[in-house]
């Protein structure tokens, strides 16, 4: 559902992070690559993370230094690589992101 919203939005690089411990995680990981590919484009591995709950402050930790690359492309007016949107397990996770996007660009 959320990743259908984002297809909708216009958005065709989405990335997902996903909770590899408990079955809700492996449960949106299954809606994400529904709707990707209902959508005609690939499930790309490289936009898919997985963490668990022993790996999640280190999850947090490269995604806090990718955020903050992005933040430096952005304020040197450059095109940010990466994608354009991101699907987030859960609240906690996409607090990261708080600060830096809009809902258009998140949803969980």
């Amino acid at each position: 559902m959320a990743t259908r919203h984002l297809i909708d939005q216009g958005h065709q690089e989405i990335a997902g992070v996903f909770k590899q411990d408990d079955m809700q995680g492996h449960g949106r990981y299954e809606g994400y690559v529904k709707a990707v590919r209902e959508a005609g484009y690939p499930v790309e591995d490289n936009l898919v993370t997985w963490y668990t709950t022993e790996t999640k402050k280190q999850m947090l930790q490269v995604f806090e230094g990718q955020l903050k690359e992005r933040q430096t492309a952005e304020a040197k007016e450059a095109s940010p690589e990466g994608p354009s949107a991101y699907v987030i397990y859960n609240d906690q996770i996409a607090m990261i992101w708080s600060d830096d996007v809009t809902a258009d660009t998140v949803c969980r």
